[in-house]
């Protein structure tokens, strides 16, 4: 996978932003040639999808995110990647539902909007 980066040069990234931030502007229709972090206002909508439901601050269990989701990101990885969904999911299935599972976690339960450790795994600015 070729990925041109343009991020802010005080940025620093690693490879869960990178695939999490370019999975979501596929997602989005915001494919570019550069990666650049994602504006707050169009990422709410990703985030609808990623984690549905309504927050509950009662709830002990996070919201989850759907198989579907978990299908559309190997669905991206493999076109974006040339691996079989086989091949990515033997070498790596256990750390991608690690990489979710952290997302789930990192989510407050009562909160509207995406919280500050859940906006620590994706690119995004202002806006």
């Amino acid at each position: 996978m070729n990925v041109p980066l343009n991020p802010p040069p005080s940025m620093l990234s690693d490879l869960e932003n990178l695939l999490l931030t370019r999975w979501a502007r596929c997602r989005l229709g915001l494919k570019e040639e550069k990666l650049s972090p994602l504006a707050l206002k169009p990422f709410t909508g990703f985030f609808s999808e990623l984690l549905p439901g309504k927050p509950s601050p009662e709830s002990a269990e996070p919201r989850r995110i759907p198989d579907s989701m978990k299908t559309d990101f190997m669905g991206w990885l493999t076109l974006e990647t040339g691996l079989t969904d086989y091949e990515i999911s033997e070498k790596l299935g256990l750390v991608f539902e690690d990489l979710f599972a952290e997302i789930e976690a990192s989510r407050p339960r009562g909160g509207q909007g995406p919280g500050p450790r859940f906006v620590q795994l994706f690119l995004l600015k202002a806006g």
